[in-house]
């Protein structure tokens, strides 16, 4: 997968030495489903995309607390990522 610029960041977050996550801006778009929530190794290269819960939907924030790494998406559902691959291991509906 293509770097991204870190223009298309509307966050970075630093998880460890081998993993930062960009939440993209929604530009980001990606095959008409919004991944904008993104892993990168030390090089910027993409090593992982997170698809959202909904159709249509999209990640607005996130956030790493106490070694969880927890999406928050626009469907109103919070998500626990798997750092190793991005896919979700949890998702609780919140509205």
């Amino acid at each position: 997968m293509e770097p991204y610029s870190l223009r298309s960041a509307q966050k970075i977050l630093p998880v460890s030495d081998d993993l930062t996550v960009l939440l993209l801006k929604q530009e980001g778009s990606l095959q008409g489903i919004d991944r904008n929530l993104v892993g990168c190794d030390r090089s910027g290269r993409v090593i992982w995309e997170c698809t959202p819960p909904g159709r249509p939907d999209s990640f607005t924030e996130v956030e790493l607390l106490d070694g969880v790494l927890s999406a928050y998406s626009f469907s109103g559902h919070i998500c626990h990522i798997d750092m190793k691959t991005g896919h979700i291991q949890e998702i609780t509906f919140t509205k």
